[in-house]
Parts: C-alpha cells; sequence; structure tokens
C-alpha cells in the first residue's frame, strides 16, 4: 500500500506545473534544492559515471564520495551505476558496486537499506528504495539479476561485497596485476606472430609470409608466460602449487632421467666398442650401488639448491641456532631482545609476520615484525595480526618455570606450511628467547627500582636540606631571641647591682651575673656566631678555635690557604654556614673522643674547589671503641648530609703513628651549577 500511494506521489511530482524542469530534476534524482547541489551532481556524474575501463573505476572511485551521505575507504563503483539522491546513501567500508547497478534513495521519513559485511550482489541487481526499509545480513550471497525494492535511503555496511573479483586492497590488486601482465605479454607475444604473418595475410590473399610452422613457435610463450605467473605464487590465488614436495619430486624425476639416459648411453657406446669395459655399469649390482651412492648427496644438493632460490628460507639448523642463542645474550634492552629476535626468526623462515606477547609485565606488551620494522604496541599491539593471520604457529615462553608470553608465527611468505625442522627451530630457540627477555625484564624492573630508589634519595636529601635549613633558621632566631631579651636584661641587672657596692651581697651576686651573662654570650655565638655572617668563614673558625682555646688546654691552629697568595674571600653564605658546622661537628669529636693534645684546622680555597681539613693527634678512629665509633659515623652523617647540597665528599682517615685527619671537599663549579638549576 505504501508503494501504491507513492507512486501517483512520484508521478505529481514529475508532473507539477508548479515548478520548473530543474526543480523537478532537483527533487527526483539529485536530491538537494539548489544550484550548488545540481551542480556537483552532473559534474561528478559527467566525469566519473560514463567512463569504461580502469580510469572509469578510478575516477568513480575519487569523486563520488563528494556525493554520498558517508563513503567508507576501498569502496569501488563498476560500470553504469547511477545514484539518486546521493546524499542519503552511505557506503561502508570494502564494498564493490559493478554492472548496471541502481541505487535509488528517494523516499522520506524511512531507514533505508541496510547491507551488511561480507555480501555478495551479483550483477545486474537493482536496489530501490521509496517507502519501506531494506536490511540484508551479514554474509548473504544474492544472485544475478535479482530485485530489490522498497523506498528509503541505502546504508550498505562495512565489509560489503557486490563483486567478489573486485574486492581487494591496493597491494593485493598490485599483486594481482603483475602475473596478468606477465600472462597479457605472453599472450600478445604467442599471438601477434600467427595472427600478422599467417592470419592477415591468409585473409588477404597474399599469401604466407612464413612458414605456418615457424610462425607457431612463438606460442611456446603463451604457457611460458602462464607458469611464470603460477610459480610467483600470486596468479589468482594460486599460493600451493609451488611446494617443497613438488620441488623434490620434479629433482627426483630429473635424476632419474638423467640416470636411465647416462646408463642407456653408456650401455649404447659400450656395445659399439671391442675393448672390454672395466666395470659393467649394466649389471644391476653396480647400477644400484651408483645410484645408492650418488643419488641422495645429488638430490640434496639440487633442492637446497633450488629452494634456496624459490622458497628463501633455506638454513643450516645448527648455526643458525648456535648464532641467534648466542646474539640474545648479547641484547640487556626488552625492545632490543624482541626486535632482534623477530627480526632474525623472520628473515630466516621467510616468515610473513611473527609476534612476541608478554604478559609478566604489569601491563601485557606486545612486539609485531611484518617483514620491514618491529612495532612495539602496548595497547592492541599485534593482536589484530595475531587473530586474523592463517597458519599461525604459538609456542610459550617459559623461563625459570613461569609463562612469560606467547610466541606468535605467522605464514611463510613463499610457502604455506611450515616445514617440522621449521618448528624444531622455533621450539628451540622459545627457551633461550624466553630467558632472555625474563632478564631483559628483571633488568628493567630493576632499573625502574633503582630510579624509584634515587627519586627517594632525592626527596629524602630535598627534605634534609630543608630540615637544616630550618633548624639552622631557628638557631639564628632563638641566638637573636636570647641576645635582646635574656642577656639585655642580664646586663641590666648587673648594672643595678653596681649601684648597691655598700651591699654586704652585692658583690657576689654581681660575679653570678656576670656568670650568666658569659654564659648567655656563648650560647649566643654557639646558636649562630656573628663573626660568621659579618667576616666569612675564616674568621668563623678562628673564633672557634679560640673559643676552645679557652675553654680547654687543647693546642688549636687554624691555617689559612688561597692559591697563588690571594685572600680567602667570601663563599655563599649557606657553604660557609655547612662548612662551620662540620668543623664544629669535628673538633667536638676531637674533644670528646680523641683525647688530642693538639689540632691543626686547615681551610684552603682553589679555583674549582675548597678544602677544609681537620687533624689531631688522638687515638685514631679505629681506636675510639664501640660508642666511640657509633658517635663518629653519626657525625660523619651528619656532615655529609650537610654537604650534599653541594655534592659534597667527607673522609675520615687515621695517621700513623697516632690521629685522624677528617677531609671536607666541595667542588665550586658543581655547587654554582647547582645553585644556579635551583
Amino acid at each position: 500500500m505504501a508503494v501504491r500511494h507513492d507512486i501517483p506521489r512520484a508521478q505529481d511530482e514529475l508532473f507539477d506545473r508548479r515548478r520548473s524542469a530543474r526543480e523537478k530534476y532537483a527533487a527526483l534524482v539529485v536530491g538537494r534544492p539548489g544550484w550548488g547541489a545540481l551542480a556537483a551532481y552532473e559534474l561528478v556524474t559527467l566525469l566519473a559515471q560514463p567512463v569504461p575501463g580502469a580510469l572509469g573505476l578510478l575516477l568513480r572511485r575519487r569523486l563520488y564520495p563528494l556525493l554520498l551521505g558517508r563513503c567508507g575507504r576501498n569502496v569501488v563503483f563498476g560500470q553504469n551505476v547511477v545514484l539518486r539522491h546521493p546524499h542519503k546513501i552511505a557506503v561502508g567500508d570494502d564494498v564493490v558496486i559493478d554492472d548496471q547497478c541502481l541505487i535509488d534513495a528517494k523516499g522520506e521519513g524511512n531507514a533505508g537499506i541496510r547491507i551488511g559485511s561480507r555480501v555478495f550482489i551479483g550483477r545486474n541487481t537493482f536496489l530501490s528504495c521509496k517507502g519501506g526499509d531494506i536490511e540484508i545480513g551479514d554474509g548473504a550471497n544474492i544472485g544475478f539479476n535479482c530485485e530489490i525494492f522498497s523506498a528509503s535511503r541505502v546504508v550498505v555496511g562495512a565489509g560489503a561485497l557486490l563483486v567478489a573479483g573486485l574486492l581487494a586492497t591496493p597491494a593485493e590488486r598490485r599483486d594481482i596485476a603483475t602475473p596478468l601482465s606477465v600472462v597479457a605479454v605472453g599472450a600478445f607475444v604467442a599471438l601477434a606472430p600467427s595472427v600478422c604473418l599467417i592470419l592477415v595475410p591468409s585473409l588477404l590473399d597474399i599469401g604466407f609470409i612464413v612458414r605456418p610452422e615457424i610462425a607457431l613457435l612463438s606460442l611456446v610463450a603463451l604457457p611460458a608466460s602462464l607458469g611464470t605467473a603460477v610459480l610467483s605464487r600470486r596468479f589468482f590465488g594460486i599460493t600451493r602449487i609451488l611446494r617443497r614436495g613438488l620441488v623434490a619430486l620434479l629433482v627426483w624425476i630429473a635424476l632419474v632421467g638423467s640416470y636411465t639416459a647416462g646408463f642407456a648411453g653408456l650401455a649404447r657406446w659400450s656395445s659399439g666398442q671391442n675393448a672390454p669395459v672395466p666395470v659393467d655399469l649394466a649389471a644391476p649390482a653396480a647400477t644400484v650401488a651408483l645410484v645408492a651412492a650418488t643419488f641422495w648427496p645429488l638430490q640434496h644438493r639440487l633442492r637446497r639448491a633450488l629452494e634456496r632460490r624459490l622458497f628463501r628460507d633455506v638454513y643450516d639448523y645448527r648455526s643458525t641456532l648456535r648464532e641467534l642463542s648466542a646474539e640474545l645474550v648479547q641484547f640487556g634492552e626488552l625492545s632490543a631482545v624482541a626486535r632482534h629476535a623477530l627480526d632474525r626468526l623472520g628473515r630466516t623462515l621467510d616468515l610473513s609476520w611473527a609476534a612476541i606477547e608478554l604478559t609478566a609485565e604489569p601491563e601485557p606488551l606486545r612486539f609485531r615484525w611484518e617483514g620491514d620494522a618491529v612495532i612495539a604496541a602496548p595497547d592492541d599491539g599485534g593482536r589484530h595480526v595475531i587473530a586474523t593471520s592463517p597458519a599461525a604457529y604459538q609456542v610459550p615462553l617459559i623461563a625459570d618455570g613461569e609463562t612469560i608470553g606467547t610466541l606468535h608465527v605467522g605464514a611463510k611468505r613463499h610457502d604455506i606450511d611450515l616445514l617440522p625442522e621449521d618448528r624444531e627451530l622455533i621450539a628451540t630457540v622459545a627457551p633461550h628467547l624466553a630467558t632472555a627477555l625474563r632478564n631483559a625484564l628483571l633488568i628493567r624492573q630493576l632499573e625502574a627500582q633503582v630510579e624509584a630508589l634515587a627519586d627517594r634519595e632525592r626527596s629524602l636529601a630535598t627534605l634534609n636540606d630543608r630540615l637544616l635549613s630550618v633548624q639552622d633558621e631557628e638557631r639564628r632566631r632563638l641566638a637573636l631571641d636570647l641576645h635582646d631579651d635574656p642577656l639585655q636584661r642580664a646586663i641590666q641587672l648587673s648594672r643595678e647591682l653596681g649601684a648597691w657596692a655598700d651591699c654586704p651581697r652585692a658583690g657576689h651576686w654581681q660575679e653570678i651575673v656576670e656568670d650568666i651573662i658569659a654564659s648567655l654570650r656563648a650560647i649566643c655565638d654557639g646558636l649562630h656566631p656573628p663573626v660568621l655572617d659579618d667576616f666569612g668563614l675564616p674568621a668563623g673558625l678562628e673564633w672557634l678555635a679560640a673559643r676552645l682555646r679557652a675553654e680547654t688546654d687543647l693546642d688549636v691552629r687554624v691555617a689559612i690557604e688561597a692559591v697563588d697568595g690571594d685572600p680567602f674571600g667570601r663563599l655563599e653564605p649557606d657553604l660557609e654556614l655547612a662548612l662551620y658546622r662540620v668543623a664544629q661537628e669535628a673538633l667536638n669529636n676531637c674533644l670528646k673522643h680523641a683525647e688530642a693534645r693538639s689540632i691543626t684546622v686547615m681551610l684552603r680555597r682553589e679555583p674549582a674547589r675548597v678544602l677544609l681539613r681537620v687533624a689531631d693527634d688522638g687515638r685514631g678512629p679505629a681506636m675510639n671503641g664501640a660508642s666511640g665509633g657509633a658517635q663518629i659515623g653519626l657525625g660523619l652523617l651528619g656532615m655529609r648530609e650537610r654537604l650534599q647540597r653541594w655534592h659534597g665528599r667527607v673522609t675520615l682517615e687515621g695517621r700513623q703513628p697516632r690521629g685522624a685527619v677528617l677531609t671536607a671537599e666541595v667542588r665550586l663549579r658543581e655547587a654554582h651549577g647547582d645553585e644556579t638549576d635551583r
């Protein structure tokens, strides 16, 4: 009923006097109003539709997508394809439309024609869409001269096939074109002499130009070209005609024929000779012995030579296995191991593809080789290659009893099936490959752990640097607070006590207050010596040595050195404070643990480094005991932490006959570069 009502409607539109001819044409054929849509439709159909042959296929493939509502990849339009309302036509991927097909998408408010994937529609098929929907499922096969009639826009699903012979990728079409061109050239070479030298002259009654048997010799080119195309293994999908069994059969037939001809010739020659033959080769025992001794090595060499030229995968099993195993241990990086293994196996066995799938990683990792390069893809990798390629051979990769992945091997490029020795080689190589991959995975994990530890160490160093800075700032603040409040109060109290000179106990109290003042000043100077800020590191070390001499009986000497007699100068404040704390900690260790009588502090500045050395004549680091050694160890750790920001080094060595030397070294160039980076 929908069609019945729609036919008068189409006739009304066709004979509507209110519309011009252009408007009727646009409504019934183009499907869109406006001059632009009309011009585009006419230009494309004029240039592409009437052109025959390969040029027409190319033009329609390039121009028709400009008109269609949607056009997928690898779409081929054959001869006499008529498109109506093309903007309502959606064509999927890998679609071929050929031979008098009509695609008519007229109609409104309909879902159109849907054709599923892998559908075959024969020649002279008529698809019309006016009032209802057409849906053709996947894998349908529609014969010749069929008619499918409905009404709506046409949707051709991905992978639909209308002419199977034209469905091919560009690479496949090139592979098909090569043997066809060989056959075409062979046919021309074979038939041209017969036509030009025999057939045409005979039709013109001028006689043969050459003798027919001579001209017919050119017909040899036809089977020769056909054989060449077949042997290329790309002629109309013929891939299995040339196999190793056939090669062996041909070699054996050739050898048997050679033996037969040789024995017959030898027998004929010996029968014509009067002289006796030393060995009667015509005797069965001699024939069998000669054939048994020569047949196998001859056929082996001939087969190897022929297979090497035809199949490109002839190799020596032992040497290949030895070389591949030796090569795998030379690589330590995971991708390098996978790339080399796949490339070597692929080229040795003449494979179409190969892939390694690793499942031991936190995220699956796949490598695939397809004849030119190895591609690493963490996401889908070679999954589509593994899933869709035929004749896949899979070998698990097991190392230390753990399955870390799978080795996938595809078919050969010049022969379909893997040989038994190929499978044996793959199975033998798989454990070596698994071990190499396992080692590479362990190296990768170890590198990740080392990097994590390095990051953690850097974070701890940054935190330690911040803590030391906060500690020094807190000491500075505390020293200022003690100096500004308690020390000033004690000084004020001392002055007030001086005014009570007539008091019997005033003098005693005055002494106590003076001791408190001295203690507060010593505490302030110990927390943060002002001389370090005012005069630099050399003055700070001199003040530290003077204080230690005043408080103890130690003989403390300070030596300040600079290259070429130049003044020592100033360092950056943080570095001066760090070296001062190192010297302070070293002197405290000498006082507490070394039992030394004399200490020498040497500060030397060079163009590229600053050297601080504290030497004593005490017991040395080996005689300080367990508790003393632990204290020294903690002290050294603290010194190193203070200088880590400048990549400084702190070492403690004993010296003969007594004593120890602590050396702190900071390279100024690295310190400056580090400060610049910061």
